[in-house]
């Protein structure tokens, strides 16, 4: 055979002839390592939402604070305009309600016509005086519910989640407080009041029910419906000097307390 031709010659490739396996590796994740990893994923959940919850309520709070400060600054312009004169418990359409200050027209029978233009402050806020304005700074973002058993809050129902500090006229009501109110068409002025840093101008319905009566949750079911921050009987307002705060109100001190008063003689 000549070697040369022998070197030359091609041998044939065997295209059928076996071969190593080759394997990709697996991307996915086994059972395990997915529990692993839901479990850690709840644990992450469950320490972060109180955190958000907490932020969420705060900010709400900031919201209420805020919206009483507004109604301090258009009081504060009202008493100016009207020589040292508080607004009346009634309202310029007659309705006598300790809505009178802020708010639009609500859903309840007699509250549905104490319109936006009827409110005496909300000339001072920007709001206009059209009686189908929208009065957003009336309404606290925790006011979910109304002692009215509507389905609705209380600034749907009365057209505001907050009121002055406007009680019985003057020497009437049990017990006898000294408000704001003199005979429910005229109110005190600024200077009547003795400590104005402690005196409640303006704040939200669940304060003057533990303020004025001493209730708490055993002596008005409803009362829970209006403790809209922090499920506790505090609420934002606004206090004789212009300064606002969330304040605690405690039913064992009823209407006179070290913190706060609703009677304008203490």
């Amino acid at each position: 055979m000549n070697k040369k031709n022998f070197h030359n010659r091609s041998i044939p490739v065997d295209h059928c002839a076996s071969r190593p396996e080759t394997r990709l590796p697996s991307s996915g994740f086994t059972l395990i390592e997915l529990l692993v990893v839901i479990a850690i994923i709840a644990i992450l959940a469950g320490m972060l939402l109180p955190a958000l919850s907490k932020a969420k309520g705060m900010a709400k709070i900031t919201k209420c604070l805020n919206n009483i400060r507004q109604v301090g600054f258009a009081g504060s312009m009202y008493v100016d305009d009207f020589e040292g004169i508080f607004p009346p418990k009634r309202a310029k359409n007659g309705f006598v309600t300790q809505n009178s200050w802020v708010g639009q027209a609500g859903l309840l029978d007699g509250y549905d016509k104490v319109t936006a233009a009827d409110r005496y402050l909300n000339a001072y806020l920007g709001v206009g005086t059209s009686t189908n304005a929208a009065v957003e700074v009336a309404h606290c973002p925790s006011d979910k519910q109304s002692v009215a058993d509507t389905g609705h809050s209380q600034y749907e129902d009365y057209g505001a989640s907050y009121m002055a500090n406007l009680y019985a006229p003057e020497g009437e009501g049990n017990p006898v407080i000294y408000s704001l109110n003199i005979d429910d068409k005229t109110s005190v002025r600024q200077s009547a009041l003795l400590n104005p840093s402690r005196f409640v101008i303006f704040s939200s319905w669940g304060a003057y029910r533990v303020g004025w009566w001493s209730e708490d949750d055993s002596k008005n079911p409803k009362l829970p419906r209006l403790t809209w921050h922090q499920k506790s009987y505090k609420w934002s307002t606004l206090f004789g000097d212009g300064h606002v705060s969330l304040t605690q109100f405690d039913p064992d001190d009823g209407p006179i307390s070290n913190e706060y008063s609703f009677d304008r003689r203490r």
